[in-house]
């Protein structure tokens, strides 16, 4: 994939995530189809694949190789998925 495909799929990620997090896990959290911990774990796994997807799109731009490229993007997705699940589970906790 060329450079311009990579920033378009890192756009459309982030884009998609600020779209499905306040018009499907929220209004379904509100509604009590979902808990608090399912609702955080969604967005924290929805905020931890942007990251990942932009990682992704850098490593590629610049030219690394694809396997450590795609190794340290999914690393680093669940690194931000996980420190921000807990921030975001208070969150969901305090607005009940």
């Amino acid at each position: 994939m060329t450079a311009f495909w990579w920033i378009i799929a890192a756009v459309g990620m982030l884009a998609a995530g600020r779209i499905v997090v306040p018009r499907v896990i929220v209004p379904a959290w509100r509604a009590g189809r979902l808990s608090d911990e399912r609702a955080a774990v969604l967005v924290s796994l929805s905020r931890g694949l942007t990251i990942g997807v932009i990682v992704l799109a850098g490593v590629n731009i610049v030219g690394l190789q694809l396997l450590p490229g795609l190794l340290t993007a999914v690393a680093i997705g669940l690194v931000y998925s996980v420190a921000g699940w807990r921030a975001i589970r208070h969150m969901f906790r305090q607005s009940r």
